[in-house]
């Protein structure tokens, strides 16, 4: 339950201890004794202070006791916010559309009584000039709270799109960039030669940059993980790789996990999360399955005994290290 201190509004406080009680099942004939009595245990601090130094036979009822406390704190009682109060409320430069109605709705509904047409307005004058819904509200004006509402779904699907858009064009996958890379290397990299499969036989929606060929994407073909992984026991592409890296190696797990916000950093398409995926671990390079887990964690994976089977290590717990034959 929440407590109070004097230092927050007291109706407040009281309005939540009475939501409370009423919704416990006690007898009307005790209710007001058990309100009275059980109020001390919401208050601490110079609250919970006052209330024990009330004067015997001081409180007849509940009425008084708030009375009495309403009174003791109220210089901590919040000002009655007006209807003029929404206009202080301006959209901030980069601040979306839905972010400042939002906003906007949560001051109005501390209001009471709020003027619609004064609301209305408002969020008008809180807009910035030089945006269209501004213009819509100023040239076609709404008479209700709901209409502008209405109004404003159109405008946040549009910025929203130009949002996406934009992330879209401008972001490069991690293959993408592997790719540029691995291109840049010259003959280091061991191309491999077009598939001779007719292209009336292709998926011609599907794109290999690695290959330069139609029928299956760049995430699907392993040759891009069997070139990383050469490389990297070779010495290239380690300025890729993670510059910190906490990694588990739990020989009591039947499965190997990655966290989800790790994956993502890694900017590994969707598509892969069911697949193998590349591990390089001190010059042993494998493919391995792995589990996702959407959760905080103080590990970005853990390698169970699928990995360690895989590349036949010798983990100690009692030497807290692993052992891999490399060659």
């Amino acid at each position: 339950m929440r407590t109070s201190d004097g230092t927050a509004d007291p109706q407040n406080h009281v309005a939540y201890y009475k939501q409370i009680i009423l919704a416990a099942s006690i007898p009307r004939e005790l209710r007001q004794v058990c309100m009275c009595k059980g109020f001390g245990t919401t208050l601490t601090g110079p609250a919970l202070h006052w209330y024990i130094n009330l004067r015997n036979g001081s409180i007849k009822s509940f009425a008084d006791l708030i009375n009495s406390f309403n009174h003791q704190f109220s210089s901590s009682r919040e000002l009655e916010k007006r209807s003029s109060d929404l206009y202080r409320i301006k959209q901030k430069p980069d601040e979306t559309i839905r972010a400042f109605l939002t906003r906007f709705n949560k001051e109005k509904v501390l209001i009471p009584r709020c003027d619609v047409g004064t609301t209305v307005e408002a969020l008008r004058q809180g807009l910035p000039l030089d945006i269209d819904f501004y213009d819509e509200l100023t040239m076609k004006p709404c008479q209700t709270l709901e209409d502008v509402q209405a109004k404003a779904l159109g405008y946040i699907r549009l910025e929203e799109d130009k949002s996406f858009k934009a992330e879209t064009t401008n972001s490069v996958s991690g293959y993408e960039r592997l790719i540029k890379r691995l291109d840049n290397m010259g003959d280091i990299v061991k191309w491999p030669k077009k598939t001779d499969n007719l292209n009336s036989r292709k998926d011609t929606t599907r794109w290999c940059e690695f290959h330069m060929d139609i029928g299956h994407t760049t995430n699907e073909f392993l040759d891009v993980h069997r070139q990383v992984g050469y490389l990297l026991k070779k010495g290239y592409l380690k300025d890729l790789m993670p510059s910190k890296n906490r990694i588990l190696v739990d020989g009591g797990r039947s499965v190997n996990l990655i966290m989800l916000d790790v994956l993502k950093a890694m900017t590994t398409n969707e598509d892969q999360i069911n697949k193998d995926l590349p591990t390089y671990i001190e010059g042993v390079s494998s493919y391995e399955r792995f589990g996702v887990l959407d959760c905080l964690s103080s590990y970005n994976a853990i390698l169970g005994r699928p990995w360690i089977h895989n590349v036949t290590a010798i983990p100690s717990t009692y030497h807290q290290c692993v052992k891999i034959p490399t060659e």
